[in-house]
């Protein structure tokens, strides 16, 4: 009689392999997916700034064709209520994960990386929200502005620009 012995089942140099295996596929994942939601975010904020200008457009139009206090919060037009744009660009800054505090309207020293910036004049008006990969030193901001440019830039709003870059 023989003593066959056989054994079912993975040795543990298997087992390994496989969950290193499996460990670089979920890193490779995770990094695909973090990327991808700043895409999304970028994308959401871009959509959102696109419709201030219609808006800015019903405002100026509205207000005895001037763009004065189109940024202001609760801001109103001389004739049909129309709003001011404030309330996109606040939603702009939400999706950028900003506070709505940081939503500076004409601000003395200018725009800054991490801030949205809106700034009117009775003839024109500016509006950028930083992009996910906007850091000091290196900012990405996405601005938009009565022309009709919506545009990524590298530099910020500088005191009372109402033109983007």
């Amino acid at each position: 009689m023989k003593n066959e012995s056989t054994q079912n089942g993975f040795t543990l140099i298997e087992l390994l392999v496989v969950i290193g295996i499996v460990g670089v596929l979920a890193t490779v994942m995770l990094a695909v997916l973090g990327t991808t939601r700043k895409q999304s975010i970028d994308t959401a904020i871009k959509q959102t700034l696109s419709g201030t200008k219609n808006q800015a457009e019903l405002y100026y139009y509205n207000n005895a064709n001037s763009y004065s206090n189109v940024c202001a919060s609760g801001a109103v037009s001389l004739i049909g209520a129309t709003r001011s744009i404030y309330l996109q660009v606040a939603d702009a800054a939400k999706k950028a994960g900003i506070a709505i505090a940081s939503v500076k309207v004409n601000p003395v020293g200018g725009g800054a990386y991490n801030q949205v910036t809106c700034n009117d004049s009775s003839a024109a008006w500016a509006a950028e929200v930083p992009l996910s990969t906007s850091k000091s030193g290196a900012p990405v901001m996405l601005c938009v502005d009565s022309a009709g440019k919506l545009k990524q830039e590298s530099v910020v709003l500088g005191v009372g620009a109402v033109i983007c870059q």
